[in-house]
């Protein structure tokens, strides 16, 4: 096992500590629009908790995280960041980096969205998301997004 595995592993316990008492948001928390995307995230999340979604639901919703709403977001953010623990270079990993490191511009034009989405994270959450950068920074994948894991760090770090 290498030194990336065992940091691995040990921010997985730590994103599992850090998120186990957030409560389970109920459907029209998860996902709040009526559309068929939104209707898929309920159908695939809402039977798991956020530690045992399966990788093949991750998958096949590793670009829907901006339709979370802010509960949902809240409790199923550390399923993506777990299945990103797994195997770093899965195919929502550029979908996740992209949505942790919201431009300025996306910060301000949707204030209340982004508002409504950092708020809900208590500051140990946020050290865990922090720490989830810092070793994706030292990933095999880390190399390719280092302008954006740099922004990330800077938003949540703002917003603690």
């Amino acid at each position: 096992q290498t030194e990336n595995d065992e940091t691995a592993a040990a921010i997985q316990r730590a994103v599992i500590h850090a998120f186990s008492e957030v409560k389970r948001p109920k459907d029209h928390e998860l996902a709040p629009h009526e559309c068929w995307e939104c209707a898929e995230i309920r159908q695939r999340l809402s039977p798991h908790s956020f530690d045992s979604v399966t990788d093949t639901d991750l998958d096949r919703l590793h670009d829907f995280l901006p339709l979370l709403g802010p509960k949902g977001l809240h409790y199923y953010l550390p399923a993506f960041i777990l299945r990103s623990l797994r195997e770093c270079n899965w195919i929502g990993i550029e979908n996740l980096i992209f949505y942790l490191s919201p431009t300025q511009t996306s910060l301000q034009e949707r204030e209340d969205y982004w508002r409504d989405r950092l708020g809900v994270f208590s500051s140990q959450q946020r050290a865990v998301i922090l720490s989830f950068l810092d070793w994706l920074e030292s990933s095999a994948v880390g190399p390719n997004y280092g302008t954006e894991i740099a922004a990330a760090r800077k938003i949540w770090r703002l917003h603690a």
